[in-house]
């Protein structure tokens, strides 16, 4: 196999990497690739990932929102803030677009399903009339101890089709 999805993340992903490596099966060999739960700075470090690929919000979008955060608060956010944020952001924007339209805010399915989605903290994200949200995610890479943006998110969710 060239490749190998790891949908885990903190001590297990590291574990079974360094096992991989182990065997012969280094990130040279089979491609490491991660979700979303590897977004976490310390995993950059181990050198078993380096060169492994992973879903996640691209995190040069969130740098500002993180140093107004520390200079508001006095402490780094937590990582799931940027989500409270998009929510309270996109209750925000539908009262005031259907406030301005119709004299009531827009809750309605038809606002909230707008193939178009929204814009966040984290990028780019819709509802889809199935019940699922859709993120335009960024490819990351660990390489050289850090996260770098291999492949950037989408600026648009036009483009992506099964809506």
């Amino acid at each position: 196999f060239d490749a190998l999805l790891m949908p885990f993340g903190g001590s297990q992903v590291r574990k079974l990497s360094q096992l991989m490596g182990s065997y012969g099966l280094t990130g040279d060999r089979v491609q490491r690739l991660g979700t979303g739960l590897w977004d976490d700075a310390t995993l950059a470090s181990e050198p078993s990932l380096n060169g492994a690929w992973f879903a996640a919000p691209d995190p040069n979008l969130r740098r500002d929102f993180e140093r107004r955060y520390a200079e508001l608060y006095g402490t780094a956010p937590p990582r799931l803030a940027t989500l409270a944020y998009d929510a309270a952001s996109l209750a925000a924007v539908l009262a005031r677009t259907g406030q301005s339209r119709t004299g009531r805010p827009a809750f309605d399915r038809e606002s909230i399903t707008n193939p178009n989605g929204f814009a966040g903290i984290d990028g780019i994200f819709r509802f889809r009339p199935d019940g699922l949200a859709e993120r335009g995610l960024a490819v990351l890479e660990f390489s050289n101890g850090g996260i770098h943006v291999r492949d950037p998110a989408p600026a648009t969710l036009q483009k992506l089709t099964g809506y």
